[in-house]
């Protein structure tokens, strides 16, 4: 399975300058207009200039809204009389969302549509990395919490946001078998540390058994000494064990208690 860093090259903008920030609902809602007034050359040329500028998208894309521009250009090509030429769009847009037909667009599109999205076959994989902070994952405008994402064949949108603002954005083409690893350039996420009161919490529950420990194997010497009649050996390891298994043991448990509690209530 190769991997590849396939960049959307035919209608990727190539930096921040040749972008056009676009509304993307007001531009689908345009060019389905235009193809129900049958202004087709009007609607092919706004849904071939929002699919451009994908890559350049501020706000989190909606799947519909992402299918609707290959169904436009689909249903274009259908109201030409030239069925056959949309089934790629047609296939394309069952890819961004499957399961969805824009119902605005008429009912032979509709039909043309269903027979293209039954060929969609193969897999793609994408991984995409670094996503920092509270940075979220979407492609084609759904949230993807697993990695590598598995999806069908074909052109595919990539958006890291904060909230509903995009940090990056980049759209590209995989054909069946490929893989890409996508490289943001964003900060790498902070490991998360443990809070204090909890490592304070288990360290003192480590230190509660320890001393507890202590204080039985102390016990059984004790038998050793009372056998052995050494007075001062048995009273030595008699004021050891008190202390670890009434004092120590006991302060180390509340210790554990508390710290275990504050990080509870902390979260």
């Amino acid at each position: 399975m190769p991997m590849i860093f396939a960049w959307l090259g035919f209608i990727g903008a190539a930096s921040a300058q040749e972008c056009a920030t676009i509304d993307l609902d007001a531009e689908v809602e345009y060019a389905v207009t235009n193809v129900t007034d049958l202004a087709l050359d009007d609607a092919r040329r706004v849904a071939e200039a929002a699919i451009l500028n994908l890559s350049c998208l501020q706000r989190v894309a909606d799947p519909q809204d992402l299918a609707t521009l290959w169904q436009v250009l689909g249903a274009s090509d259908v109201y030409d009389g030239k069925t056959a030429e949309a089934a790629p769009d047609f296939v394309q847009a069952a890819v961004m969302a499957p399961g969805f037909f824009n119902d605005r667009l008429g009912p032979e599109p509709r039909a043309a549509w269903e027979a293209a999205a039954q060929t969609v076959s193969g897999e793609v994989f994408i991984e995409v990395w670094p996503i920092s902070g509270n940075a979220v994952l979407y492609v084609d405008g759904v949230i993807r919490e697993e990695q590598p994402v598995t999806l069908a064949p074909g052109t595919h949108l990539i958006q890291v946001a904060v909230g509903a603002d995009v940090v990056f954005g980049r759209a590209l083409i995989l054909e069946a078998g490929q893989s890409a690893r996508v490289e943001t350039g964003l900060p790498e996420p902070e490991r998360e540390k443990a809070p204090v009161p909890l490592i304070l919490g288990v360290a003192s529950a480590l230190g509660a058994a320890g001393a507890y420990t202590g204080a039985v194997l102390i016990d059984r010497r004790l038998e050793g000494h009372s056998s052995s009649g050494d007075a001062e050996a048995l009273a030595q390891d008699r004021a050891r064990s008190a202390m670890l298994g009434y004092g120590v043991t006991p302060a180390l448990m509340v210790g554990a208690a508390a710290g275990i509690t504050l990080h509870i209530r902390a979260r």
